[in-house]
């Protein structure tokens, strides 16, 4: 067995993705690796017993359950040593094999970096005042930073009361369509910590029952009023 061969490029991104029992095609729409190549990979990975096929889903067999964390912590370091080449101390809040959100402590104006989180509010006039620290995405899928993405991202880096009424603003003040920011939901949870789909659903349902539908994460409506007042949102 070639081992080194069997993981190397594609290998290495098809292993990150099998981390739970997937389809061939869910591991191609994660890894953006060709579904041709992916089926190819797996053949070659379970002629040698490494991974294990059931219906239509795939799984690591035992011992090699560890490879895809091992991939996994291989991508992560790797996104660490590229984000520190730019800064000093950073916090992953999210990523994936190509992706990934983090805090650090300064500016960073390299490609492929895009300004989010709370201080890229401004530019979508809900200007906030923010601490010194930063948030980027790392993606090179990304033209820019959408509303919807923004979204996303500050909920990514912090779920609580105060980030979910920035939130709030934001989608009052751009009218973000329900249907794209629950695409880019879509897109962010496999991945996440957080329900980012089941939250962004709890915010989508505040504004429109003008918050009768509410949870003690938001503020109470008339309060949220005033505070949408002070950025000339009219609910």
């Amino acid at each position: 067995m070639d081992f080194p061969q069997l993981i190397a490029g594609s290998g290495l991104q098809i292993l990150y993705y099998l981390d739970h029992s997937r389809t061939a095609t869910e591991i191609a729409e994660h890894s953006t690796v060709s579904r041709a190549t992916v089926y190819r990979r797996l053949d070659d990975l379970q002629q040698v017993g490494i991974v294990g096929k059931s219906t239509s889903q795939y799984q690591l067999n035992d011992p090699f359950r560890t490879l895809s964390s091992i991939a996994r912590g291989l991508y992560h370091h790797r996104h660490r040593r590229e984000a520190q080449r730019h800064t000093g101390k950073i916090s992953i809040h999210w990523e994936t094999h190509d992706e990934y959100l983090f805090t650090c402590d300064g500016d960073i104006e390299a490609d492929g970096f895009h300004l989010t989180g709370p201080a890229r509010f401004e530019a979508f006039d809900v200007p906030l005042l923010t601490r010194e620290q930063r948030q980027y995405i790392r993606s090179d899928r990304l033209a820019d930073v959408t509303p919807a993405d923004l979204i996303c991202h500050t909920l990514l880096v912090d779920d609580g009361p105060r980030y979910r009424t920035y939130c709030l603003l934001l989608m009052e003040k751009q009218a973000v369509e329900p249907s794209a920011l629950q695409d880019r939901a879509a897109h962010y949870q496999p991945e996440a910590a957080l329900d980012v789909r089941a939250v962004v659903d709890e915010l989508l349902e505040y504004l429109e029952t003008d918050g009768e539908v509410t949870t003690d994460q938001l503020p109470e409506w008339e309060e949220f009023k005033r505070t949408a007042a002070e950025y000339d949102i009219t609910l």
